[in-house]
């Protein structure tokens, strides 16, 4: 996961995360805990927690009075409003 570019994306597709950048930290944390629980959880079970964020399917209590809103991490409606790019190379921690 590129960190930085997750946090854009979430201030950019999020009004509510928007209006207070902090909150990225919150979902980040989420989506971290997902990967790290791969040994424990299994890795199918982490990955369909992770799809469940990307395809917008998590919600955060982000709202006015503390609703839940849905939090996107990739803009399906219209798609110039992700960011994309290409790695050649990822570096994976011996503790993943």
């Amino acid at each position: 996961m590129v960190e930085d570019q997750v946090r854009e994306a979430l201030i950019r597709l999020n009004p509510e995360i928007a209006s207070q950048p902090d909150r990225a930290d919150d979902v980040l944390y989420r989506l971290r805990a997902i990967l790290l629980g791969v040994r424990s959880d299994g890795l199918v079970k982490a990955n369909e927690e992770f799809t469940a964020w990307l395809i917008g399917e998590r919600s955060m209590p982000f709202g006015d009075r503390g609703e839940h809103v849905t939090i996107r991490l990739v803009d399906f409606d219209d798609l110039e409003r992700n960011q994309y790019g290409r790695h050649h190379a990822v570096h994976v921690p011996r503790w993943c």
